[in-house]
C-alpha cells in the first residue's frame, strides 16, 4: 500500500531552480512510494541573543565578529539569523550568494556583507551597486570591480583577498596585495 496519497502529492511545494522560485509537486520531490519525512527544528532566538553575548564577552577590545548566516542560516532562516546577528554584535554577514544578500538589503539590512567564494562577472555589477564585500582570487577581477566602482561613481569596491596556498585557502580583509592591478580609476579598495 501505498502511503503517499494522490492528496499529498498534489501539495505545492516551493524549490530553487537556479534564477526563480517553482512549486513542484511533493510526489515530484519525494517519489510516489515514499511520505515526507517527519522532521523540523525550533528555534530559540532568545538562545542566539544569550550566545553572542558569551561570544562579546570574551572577544579582544577592537575585535569585530562576522556571522555566517550563508544557506538560510544553515536551515536556521536567513532573516531571523541575520537580526539576531546584527542586534547583537556583529559587523558583518557572509552569505554564499548575491540572491541571499539582496534578501537583506532588501529588508533593510545594511550592515557589510561578505559574499563568500568567487563570483561570476555578471554578479559584479550587483556587488558594486549594493556594497557586497566579494572575495578576489585573480587580479583581474579586482580591476573588474574597480572599474564598476569608478563608473557607477563611487570611490571604491570593497573586496576581501583570497590567497590560496599549497594546503588551503587563506582570506584577507584587504586587498592591498591587489592595488597594483587598480589602474582602472577607483581611488581605493577596502
Amino acid at each position: 500500500m501505498n502511503a503517499f496519497t494522490d492528496e499529498s502529492a498534489a501539495i505545492p511545494i516551493t524549490t530553487w531552480t537556479g534564477d526563480t522560485l517553482s512549486p513542484v509537486s511533493a510526489a515530484h520531490l519525494l517519489g510516489k512510494d515514499r511520505p515526507p519525512r517527519p522532521a523540523w527544528i525550533e528555534i530559540d532566538v532568545a538562545c542566539w541573543r544569550r550566545n553572542f553575548r558569551f561570544i562579546r564577552q570574551d572577544m579582544p577590545a577592537g575585535l569585530q565578529m562576522l556571522s555566517i548566516v550563508k544557506d538560510e542560516a544553515y536551515g536556521h532562516g536567513l532573516l531571523p539569523a541575520a537580526r539576531a546577528a546584527t542586534e547583537n554584535g556583529a559587523k558583518f554577514l557572509a552569505t554564499s550568494t548575491v540572491e541571499e544578500a539582496m534578501k537583506l538589503r532588501d529588508v533593510g539590512i545594511r550592515t557589510r556583507i561578505l559574499l563568500l567564494g568567487d563570483r561570476q562577472e555578471i554578479e559584479l555589477a550587483w556587488c558594486v551597486a549594493h556594497d557586497l564585500t566579494c572575495c578576489v582570487s585573480e587580479p583581474e577581477v579586482v580591476t573588474k570591480l574597480a572599474l564598476l566602482a569608478a563608473r557607477a561613481g563611487k570611490r571604491q569596491a570593497r573586496v576581501s583577498a583570497v590567497v590560496a596556498s599549497q594546503y588551503q585557502r587563506h582570506c584577507f580583509p584587504t586587498a592591498k596585495i591587489a592595488t597594483r592591478s587598480m589602474s582602472a580609476g577607483a581611488n581605493a579598495i577596502s
